[in-house]
């Protein structure tokens, strides 16, 4: 249970500390890796009051920084979402373009 929750822990703090950087992808391998070690830790059996009192302190204060990690994955997300607005107004100008450079006839108006 050391071993995993040391894990987890140092997980946790490199991530932290890399926070204002981090990209969407290294997020999502983050979480990955988060939840399975958090799978793992729950399916340890964990004997003794003092044992206890400590992997639960060790627990809350990973999920202490929840409120970070969601901060970063709510920036990215609003971040993306600027880029497609961005990426979607363009093509519409540009389609407005096209289409006007596309004419099959012309008609002159002949005037005596």
């Amino acid at each position: 249970m050391d071993k995993t929750l040391n894990e987890l822990m140092s997980l946790t703090q490199d991530v932290i500390g890399r926070m204002p950087v981090i990209t969407y992808e290294e997020l999502e391998e983050f979480l990955d890796k988060r939840g399975a070690l958090i799978s793992t830790l729950i399916e340890m059996d964990v004997s003794g009051e003092a044992d206890m009192k400590l992997y639960k302190a060790s627990i809350e204060s990973v999920l202490a920084y929840d409120s970070l990690i969601q901060d970063r994955m709510n920036h990215l997300k609003l971040q993306a979402s600027s880029e497609l607005i961005k990426l979607q107004t363009t093509r519409k100008q540009k389609s407005g373009y096209d289409s006007a450079d596309n004419t099959e006839s012309l008609f002159y108006d002949q005037r005596n």
